[in-house]
């Protein structure tokens, strides 16, 4: 005598794996997006730093200060130098929020371009050589939080290092995402926040 499932015992079986499907797909989902944005900070971060690397080794100089990029008014030669630049349309996107939901309108000055991989990249440069950037690993699609697709961080100019706008603990109230990227390399680049 051969054994089969019936119709009804199919149908309840698909509907279970359905309502488990529905239950875990969200958390998934998030987390496979989370992952993406991190993997997209990681690679601008490394590009930056190889860059400032570079710049030094190309002027024969020890540190960043000492470039001609590091000045306002250069962002866009070393953007375009050290960077893999796509272009320069429809880099950010008008509205930021934090993490705990405060919003921002992003005033950005420098220079912003899109590399090639679409993620949007700011440079800005201070009369002390401080350069800041602002990065949106997705350019202007959303979820547009700081802390998220958004961060925002400085180079020293005196040791060729990247380092965050701002003390990690104030990563979700930063709507232009500073202190995030610390909290990231803090957490061994996992985005748990």
């Amino acid at each position: 005598m051969k054994k089969a499932f019936t119709t009804a015992e199919l149908l309840i079986a698909m509907t279970i794996i359905g309502v488990v499907a529905a239950l875990v797909m969200p958390g998934f989902m998030q987390d496979y997006s989370r992952k993406i944005y991190v993997t997209h900070i990681k690679k601008v971060y490394g590009l930056i730093l190889s860059g400032v690397e570079q710049a030094c080794a190309d002027g024969g100089v020890s540190n960043f200060k000492m470039t001609k990029y590091s000045k306002s008014g250069n962002e866009e030669e070393f953007l375009t130098k050290y960077l893999k630049i796509k272009d320069t349309s429809n880099i950010f996107a008008d509205s930021y929020k934090s993490i705990s939901g405060e919003s921002l309108e992003l005033s950005l000055t420098g220079t912003s371009v899109k590399l090639a991989g679409s993620e949007s990249v700011n440079m800005s440069c201070d009369v002390n050589s401080i350069c800041k950037f602002t990065v949106d690993v997705n350019g202007t699609e959303k979820p547009n939080i700081g802390g998220r697709d958004l961060y925002t961080f400085t180079v020293n100019p005196t040791e060729n290092i990247i380092e965050d706008a701002d003390d990690a603990d104030n990563c979700a109230t930063n709507a232009n995402g500073s202190g995030c990227l610390q909290k990231l390399i803090d957490k061994d680049w996992t985005m748990d926040y």
